[in-house]
């Protein structure tokens, strides 16, 4: 069976689309050829059949990436990935030579290692991982205990890490001293990296609140400043303290965000809104760079502030 027909969930490995990583529904991963030549022409694998002693040759070319675990989320940056598995564990592999430059697999690799080689992310072995996030040359991983590790580059300070212009690269898996840098934190929500970027969902005092960190030179910090470095987290102050009526519960109660999108040098949220009354949709805020109508107002535009939109 091709694994066209098993697709679950697509990322781009890098900015040039080179390839496509695949996450099926079975639990496998697949790696094809963003270039429709390279898919049509590249080395085709043999498949099994529903029948015994049957074999046949896909119809596309596409690579394997040998986990033994099935894998439950992917994350992909410029030139790497990462693989989730069911259990809590965490893969990292290269897409081109330059995948593991700045330390953004996590693990030591010779540069005679094939890519697509999936290795296992020992320093967080000791911890079940319920999330992962990838930046353009970056990682982060969320535990359930609610810790955030990051590594790879920080040379914007997108790794939530102490900046320093003279060793701005991050090997191994660190965990991020949160409760020193958010006051009142409670537990993280979710995790997004994109570009040189990471955001925090996080729960404060009760409260939903997002913090940001890294390169803000296009206004993706969503703060209201524009600047090269920032790796303490900055509160997104308009993201803070949103409610609304709640028509099923008949009373007032906080939104919090659904899910992220982050993109090279612009960000998505989706907002958690309680749909249940039938009436309109989610609420989208999306700020950063517009040059090429990314931020869906329609303008060619250089924009810090939110966008919000109906779902």
């Amino acid at each position: 069976m091709s694994p066209s027909g098993l697709i679950d969930l697509l990322l781009h490995s890098n900015g040039s689309g080179e390839s496509v990583i695949c996450l099926a529904k079975s639990g496998k991963v697949y790696v094809l050829p963003a270039s429709k030549t390279s898919l049509l022409s590249g080395p085709m694998p043999d498949e099994s059949s529903w029948f015994a002693f049957w074999s046949s040759t896909s119809d596309v070319s596409y690579t394997s990436i040998p986990v033994s675990e099935k894998i439950s989320r992917i994350a992909a940056g410029d030139d790497h990935f990462l693989l989730l598995s069911r259990s809590g564990k965490v893969y990292s592999a290269a897409t081109t030579s330059d995948g593991n430059t700045f330390g953004q697999l996590g693990v030591e690799t010779s540069p005679e290692t094939p890519l697509l080689t999936p290795y296992t992310v020992a320093p967080l072995e000791k911890d079940s991982i319920t999330a992962i996030a990838a930046g353009e040359r970056h990682s982060l991983a969320l535990t359930s205990r609610g810790e955030v590790y990051s590594w790879g580059s920080n040379a914007q300070g997108q790794l939530l890490q102490q900046f320093s212009k003279n060793n701005y690269v991050t090997p191994t898996p660190t965990i991020v001293p949160l409760q020193s840098l958010i006051p009142g934190i409670q537990k993280v929500e979710s995790i997004a990296a994109g570009g040189a970027n990471s955001f925090l969902v996080v729960s404060v005092n009760g409260d939903t609140e997002m913090y940001s960190s890294g390169s803000g030179m296009w206004g993706q910090l969503g703060n209201g400043v524009w600047n090269q470095i920032q790796h303490r987290p900055v509160r997104v102050k308009t993201l803070q303290g949103l409610s609304e009526w709640s028509e099923r519960l008949g009373r007032k109660v906080n939104i919090g965000i659904r899910y992220m999108s982050v993109g090279e040098n612009h960000v998505a949220a989706v907002l958690d809104n309680d749909v249940s009354g039938g009436v309109g949709g989610r609420d989208v805020y999306i700020w950063g760079c517009g040059v090429a109508y990314q931020l869906g107002h329609g303008k060619v535009h250089l924009l810090e502030s939110e966008l919000m939109i109906e779902e």
